[in-house]
């Protein structure tokens, strides 16, 4: 719609450019239990599919989810694809706790370019961490693996 701000355009084009090679690389190196690219059902839609693939839940830290600049803003106005929508009608009922209505909508934005959804144990965690920082990737720890049976726990 040609209101995103300049800034915020070339931060989104070089977040997209970037390739997963030295992430793979690294998971492959430390070994990892399971990883997708998020895509078309968003991080939670595609958090919830690997949840279903193991049987378990999940607990999500959204203050670490990272965000690009003025994305909360722009979904704030409502400029969210209506794939959103079938997102959360899809995925919606299998997610707990209270987030913004706005911080739910880019939870499930299938407006996305394959990052990576990794699940790795506590045990590999700093192995993983440190393999990606010498690598100069980009991460963010964003939750952990709880019992509760394939639900999303939404945490601030």
């Amino acid at each position: 719609g040609d209101m995103a701000e300049e800034d915020h355009v070339k931060k989104a084009i070089e977040t997209m450019a970037e390739l997963n090679k030295k992430a793979s690389e690294g998971m492959v190196e430390v070994g990892v239990n399971a990883c997708t690219d998020v895509t078309g059902f968003g991080l939670l839609g595609h958090l919830i599919e690997m949840l279903k693939a193991s049987g378990v839940g999940a607990e999500v830290y959204v203050d670490a989810v990272p965000i690009l600049p003025g994305v909360f803003e722009y979904a704030s106005m409502g400029l969210v694809p209506a794939g959103t929508r079938r997102n959360i009608g899809f995925f919606g009922e299998m997610v707990e706790g209270k987030v913004d209505d706005v911080m739910l909508d880019i939870l499930f934005d299938p407006q996305t370019s394959g990052g990576l959804l990794i699940s790795v144990s506590n045990e590999r965690l700093p192995l993983l961490t440190d393999v990606f920082s010498k690598n100069n990737v980009f991460f963010a720890i964003i939750g952990r693996i709880i019992d509760k049976k394939i639900r999303v726990v939404l945490r601030s």
